[in-house]
């Protein structure tokens, strides 16, 4: 295009068609497969199947119960979906949630972008290359159902700037309300995003204390309004979050030399990025990287100062912040999305008149965008066989049946097919397939030990007839620690008496143990999942 005519080309750029082009191009992985393989959404599918009305329904109605006295955050998107799945197809709203859980985060960053630039801009279609995050293949839905909310709040909040101080505190109360429901972090992310935006586009040194008076005031009254919400939980809630079932709370934190290990540290702010394969991940990302770079150097783009201050105290948190809080864990995981997201809603374009380069900038953004959407598909793609296995065991399994669920004790990562293991998980990779059979569970209505049921996060409890086979959250066990003494899963020490069938996933990553394998009988013997039925 002539240097001299930008006019059509500007029309385009600042049209919303190619944000709404990568959007579609980024739901076309969830809409192409049954099963996506991330690693707790099924488990929360599935207590969402059961909140629903499946729990009411013999034989599962003996295993679980609803609970809605026993959880105090975390059950907004609960609620809600449960209430969706009485009048929609389970598989209907298994579509929302995954698309609400992938592409809520970036799409929400972009309307917070959009009301701070008042216009549309090829850098928001850059913004849904977040969308494949460590914490979205990680299925943490409420979590990214709530850092969607919570940038969807600051952008109503822009609307609301040169409000007097009590209505302020009305709406920013009223917001931090509801993100507590959905999720604490949420909760957090909303006091950063606030505080970026209290502190404006331009923020400068101070000269005085009068300097600090207008923004110190308004991030006063939204510390008071997050504070609040958060104060009435831990004050008047039965269960409030981060209690352990032995009544105490804990902080987990890496040891010194852990801390300060500049792997850990890149590792965990670079998992806004990764998914399967980190160097894949990271060789998708260095185009976007080097033309952000470029135009922030000749001044194409800037970034608002207030956001931007957040984004940086968001990311040298993530760096020095422990790694479990209570019941929460990937703590160093959860706050680097935060971050990038808040970077992306910076982002603030700035008009020149030679086009040449922003053509070449937006060609790049497409084609990085639209690659690493066809890559996630053809993971996701290939993994289907899977949960094909998995779904021929399960209908092996009666109604009303235990099932134990193990994993075989492997020591390579690189034995594992692409899909089946997160790059961006703390410490070793995990296996993305421990929870798959949870929906499998509900459908069929047998029982498994695993299903999410947390204290003070889940309104879903196990009966007292099958409490001693259960825990609140798992990791899933070895199978060489059946028979054994094991804290974090009591379960496996009487594995044979409790259970009927004997559930491997990953199974063709390893053999069972001679001692185990005497005592059950195969059913199901090849692939992704095999299942034996258990000799008493």
């Amino acid at each position: 295009m002539p240097d001299g005519a930008p006019g059509g080309w500007r029309r385009i750029a600042s049209s919303p068609a190619p944000i709404l082009a990568a959007i579609l191009g980024s739901a076309i992985p969830i809409l192409s497969v049954a099963h996506p393989p991330v690693l707790d959404y099924p488990n929360h599918l599935a207590r969402i199947w059961l909140l629903s009305g499946k729990v009411n329904e013999a034989p599962l109605s003996a295993m679980y119960a609803a609970d809605w006295s026993q959880a105090s955050t975390n059950i907004a998107v609960d609620f809600v979906a449960s209430s969706l799945a009485r009048i929609m197809p389970i598989g209907a709203l298994n579509l929302l949630l995954l698309l609400a859980m992938f592409l809520g985060p970036p799409v929400a960053a972009i309307l917070l972008n959009r009301a701070l630039c008042r216009t549309w801009h090829i850098w928001q279609a850059a913004t849904l290359f977040l969308a494949w995050s460590t914490t979205a293949i990680a299925g943490f839905l409420n979590f990214q159902i709530g850092l969607a909310a919570a940038l969807i709040c600051a952008a109503l909040l822009l609307q609301t700037v040169v409000a007097p101080a009590k209505r302020m505190f009305a709406l920013h109360l009223a917001s931090a309300a509801l993100l507590l429901l959905i999720h604490p972090f949420a909760l957090l992310f909303y006091a950063a995003l606030g505080s970026g935006l209290a502190l404006g586009d331009r923020p400068a040194m101070p000269r005085s204390v009068r300097d600090l008076a207008l923004p110190g005031r308004k991030v006063a009254v939204l510390a008071l309004a997050c504070i609040a919400p958060l104060a009435a939980l831990f004050l008047f809630a039965p269960t409030p979050p981060g209690v352990h079932a032995n009544g105490t709370s804990a902080i987990l934190w890496s040891s010194p030399s852990k801390m300060i290990d500049p792997l850990r540290i890149g590792k965990a702010l670079a998992s806004p990025i990764l998914t399967y394969r980190a160097m894949t991940d990271i060789l998708f990302f260095l185009p976007l990287a080097i033309c952000l770079g470029w135009a922030v150097a000749s001044r194409r783009v800037r970034f608002h100062g207030g956001l931007l201050i957040a984004g940086i105290a968001l990311a040298a948190l993530a760096c020095i912040a422990p790694e479990e809080v209570g019941d929460a864990s990937w703590i160093q995981r959860r706050l680097p999305p935060m971050a990038f997201l808040t970077f992306a809603a910076a982002i603030m374009p700035v008009q020149r008149q030679r086009v040449r380069a922003d053509i070449i900038i937006a060609a790049v953004i497409a084609a990085t965008v639209l690659l690493r959407i066809a890559w996630v598909e053809r993971v996701w793609t290939d993994r289907q066989g899977d949960f094909t296995q998995l779904g021929e065991a399960a209908r092996r399994i009666p109604p009303g049946a235990a099932v134990i669920v193990v994993r075989p004790d492997w020591t390579s990562a690189a034995q594992f097919p692409l899909g089946r293991l997160i790059a961006g998980s703390p410490g070793a990779p995990i296996e993305t397939g421990r929870h798959a059979i949870a929906p499998f569970a509900v459908q069929r209505g047998f029982f498994i030990p695993t299903h999410f049921t947390v204290p003070g996060q889940q309104p879903l409890s196990v009966r007292p007839a099958w409490r001693s086979r259960s825990v609140y959250v798992t990791s899933i066990p070895y199978a060489s620690h059946l028979g054994t003494r094991n804290l974090k899963e009591p379960y496996v020490r009487n594995w044979r008496a409790d259970f009927d069938y004997l559930l491997v996933i990953n199974a063709d990553m390893g053999e069972l143990p001679a001692r185990v394998i005497s005592h059950v009988t195969p059913l199901t013997g090849q692939g992704f999942a095999r299942l034996y039925r258990i000799r008493k």
